[in-house]
């Protein structure tokens, strides 16, 4: 079984209809192999979602918008057929994890980020739920020589603590309007997380930092100033750009939700369940020419569970 977000057409914006053998196939050690494809909707299909959040003093405007649409989201997602946990992770200026709250139910982290007197940043600071206690003694001294802005550091805490559930799909979602600021540390960079990862979450980005193609020109530098939706480009996640403040956020439609609503289910029989072998994924959109958007996902060395 492979459990997985729908794929989006990169000439459309669009998810792609899977279809067995139509417009996804799946070939084990070279062999193709027939297709039972399910639909999110028919069957609920674990989805593991954390959002990091960057809550540094310059995401303040960004800060309640972003918190009062969680939890609206998340709904709107559950009502796709996806079995969703949700967690959140927030990270500042000085490379810490200042929050977190690890997977729980919509309602749990709607509360985490509308609690009492806390107001913009303020709202993904501090830990919360069941663990809370080991989750900020884990990130007392977390990634401690990085000194500034970086999502890299709230996915791999979460990667490496949260209680992922087997064969759930992982998404990240990562807010900010900082590039990824790794101090010249090659694991918290864009290329040490990616040669790592493995496929093991697609990241999607929403920036709020100004025109992509404008915002600190002349100051990327690889290990000190580094686009953060190349987290994105390089894991099979999407990008999202908004205003400033984010007041134009709606967070039902970003691209990854479209993804995540055309969820789907793939079943396969195997030809030997205790062997270990080479599984390879390959989409296409159905055009030829200039239209065409193929693309394919190698896996070595698979056991199943």
């Amino acid at each position: 079984q492979i459990n997985m977000a729908g794929i989006i057409d990169p000439k459309t914006g669009l998810p792609i209809t899977l279809t067995p053998n139509g417009t996804f196939f799946v070939t084990e050690d070279n062999i193709l192999q027939g297709l039972k494809i399910t639909k999110a909707g028919s069957t609920s299909l674990k989805t593991d979602l954390v959002f990091t959040v960057d809550n540094s003093g310059s995401m303040g405007g960004e800060a309640d918008s972003i918190a009062t649409k969680i939890g609206k989201f998340v709904n709107y997602l559950a009502s796709k057929g996806l079995d969703l946990k949700v967690g959140i992770v927030g990270y500042d200026d000085g490379g810490d994890v200042s929050g977190a709250i690890n997977f729980t139910t919509a309602t749990e982290v709607y509360n985490y980020v509308n609690r009492a007197s806390l107001y913009g940043t303020s709202r993904t600071k501090g830990f919360a739920g069941t663990d809370a206690t080991p989750l900020q003694t884990a990130a007392s001294g977390y990634a401690s020589a990085v000194y500034g802005e970086n999502g890299i550091v709230g996915i791999t805490f979460a990667d490496s603590l949260f209680a992922w559930r087997s064969g759930a799909q992982r998404i990240y979602i990562n807010f900010t309007d900082e590039p990824t600021q790794p101090s010249n540390q090659t694991w918290f960079s864009t290329d040490g997380f990616v040669k790592r990862w493995s496929g093991k979450g697609t990241v999607h980005t929403v920036w709020s930092g100004g025109d992509t193609a404008t915002a600190y020109a002349g100051y990327w530098q690889k290990l000190v100033y580094e686009k953060p939706w190349d987290l994105s480009l390089r894991t099979g996640g999407t990008i999202k750009s908004v205003a400033t403040n984010a007041a134009d956020l709606d967070l039902t439609t970003l691209p990854v939700t479209g993804a995540l609503a055309q969820s789907v289910l793939v079943e396969f029989l195997t030809s030997n369940p205790t062997g270990t072998h080479t599984v390879k994924l390959t989409v296409t959109n159905g055009q030829t020419g200039a239209g065409a958007s193929d693309g394919q996902k190698i896996f070595s060395g698979v056991k199943y569970k």
